[in-house]
């Protein structure tokens, strides 16, 4: 009897543990300016997962999860740039952005294939779970075998490239090749320039606009065809035709055989009960990124969002009083900032360290700072654990009791997806990694995950986890909205 209480009361104690990881949406609490960056990160995020925004001593920093530079962070930043410049909008601009915004999307048919060839992967794993592990190492033996044979390449053109001496009459011509590229990215200059002037004029109904739009863009097809071939053509005086550096590639490739040997020798030396739990976790989990991506693309309400985000930065912009984040200085000089597996705001975290380091700054001067950072999606479990523990050496620094202001979010949603990678800023201050966190609360992964999908679902603000929301009076203010 003494025996079952004892294990009752374990559950027990776990059980209150993981109520502390509840869904939290601070939204309504953050102030407009601030959530205009949260607005910034959704209307960018394009076809990434996740992408924050922060701003730290007069600099945007922008993040996202997937290691690319989309191009709508760009054309978002023009259009802000000229909104500052013009004090208006140009709503044919405007809404062409917000429909790019809304297509960029992770596409709802892409999404919908992802989440069917998981399930299939999952039934295959619970009819013939050896059939299917079969497979598997059969898929993994040949990409392996084809990033060896790749890596072998790659250090053989790197010895003939670093044996390479070109002769006086090469570098001549390279040199006049560079002297022409630089012409070329003047002309290119120009055209950028020549392009927001054709936008105004149509924007001011001003008349002739079309043709002389048609020139511009015919001369921007050449001007690209251009540097392309002097690109190329130096290439093949350098030796090095290929787009990528030889000593990145080798340098991913040894990466990416190193991780496939370890997984497989794990694998296979493992039990099959053993591999089939943690491949039907991870296909689970996998599952679960496209349910919830899927839906968020399938909801009505998105649009309306993204319009609603378009109208709380405008507004920010063109108030008299200045009450906008964004000055015209930092959107023209965004710093995008990306860390392969890291998450964006972590990504964003370890940027503005290794600033304030590389100026010599004291650790104290870094932690009386406070930096907001907007996202589309609230934080997971792993950042907001991390985050909190930042929190907290900052207060020690500072001798403050903050209650977490050194870094602030809208809040997290506290899920767990499995794969997340340690940013840096985790060793520098010595911080315990959130797994270490629930192993000490005496949590199982299992369990945490179980119970914060409880959690997640039964939440009555599920509905804002994944999108930005809008706040209730901001809605009352302005809830006509322009028609797409």
């Amino acid at each position: 009897m003494l025996k079952v209480c004892k294990e009752w009361e374990d559950r027990e104690i776990k059980r209150k543990a993981i109520e502390m990881f509840k869904p939290l949406d601070q939204t309504h609490e953050i102030s407009r300016e601030k959530r205009q960056l949260d607005a910034f990160a959704l209307l960018t995020n394009g076809d990434n997962i996740c992408t924050a925004a922060a701003i730290f001593e007069d600099q945007l920093y922008i993040s996202n999860n997937t290691n690319k530079k989309e191009e709508l962070i760009h054309l978002y930043s023009e259009f802000f740039i000229d909104v500052i410049e013009k004090k208006e909008v140009n709503i044919v601009e405007k809404k062409r952005l917000i429909k790019l915004s809304y297509s960029k999307e992770r596409e709802r048919v892409k999404t919908a294939h992802w989440l069917g060839g998981v399930e299939k992967k999952l039934k295959g794993l619970a009819v013939d779970p050896e059939s299917y592990l079969k497979g598997f190492y059969e898929k993994k033996e040949l990409e392996l075998k084809r990033a060896e044979e790749r890596l072998k390449n790659e250090e053989e053109k790197l010895l003939l490239l670093e044996a390479y001496e070109p002769d006086e009459e090469t570098k001549l011509k390279m040199a006049e090749i560079e002297r022409k590229q630089e012409i070329e990215c003047e002309i290119q200059k120009e055209l950028v320039d020549e392009r927001r002037a054709i936008r105004i004029a149509k924007q001011n109904g001003e008349g002739g606009v079309e043709q002389r739009e048609i020139e511009t863009e015919n001369k921007v097809h050449e001007n690209r065809r251009r540097l392309k071939l002097l690109k190329e053509e130096l290439g093949v005086l350098r030796k090095t035709p290929e787009k990528v550096d030889s000593k990145e590639i080798i340098h991913r490739t040894k990466d990416k055989i190193q991780g496939l040997t370890k997984n497989l020798k794990k694998l296979k030396t493992a039990k099959l009960e053993d591999v089939v739990k943690q491949m039907k976790k991870e296909l689970e989990d996998e599952k679960i990124l496209a349910e919830e991506d899927l839906e968020y693309k399938r909801g009505k309400k998105f649009l309306k969002r993204l319009k609603r985000a378009m109208e709380r930065i405008l507004k920010g912009l063109l108030d008299p009083e200045g009450n906008s984040p964004f000055s015209l200085e930092m959107l023209k000089n965004i710093i995008f900032t990306v860390k392969k597996d890291v998450h964006a705001e972590m990504s964003i975290i370890d940027k503005i360290w290794e600033k304030i380091k590389a100026s010599g700054a004291s650790g104290k001067e870094f932690f009386s700072h406070r930096i907001y950072i907007g996202l589309n999606k609230l934080c997971c479990y792993h950042c907001m654990s991390t985050i909190c523990q930042i929190n907290e050496v900052a207060d020690k620094k500072v001798q403050e009791k903050s209650s977490n202001n050194f870094i602030q979010t809208r809040g997290a949603h506290h899920k767990s997806y499995g794969k997340w990678a340690s940013p840096n800023i985790l060793n520098t201050l010595d911080l315990k990694h959130p797994d270490q966190v629930l192993a000490d609360l005496g949590i199982s992964e299992d369990d945490f995950r179980t119970q914060t999908n409880n959690n997640y679902e039964d939440a009555d603000t599920s509905a804002s986890l994944i999108d930005i929301s809008i706040d209730e009076d901001y809605d009352k203010e302005d809830n006509e909205g322009e028609k797409i």
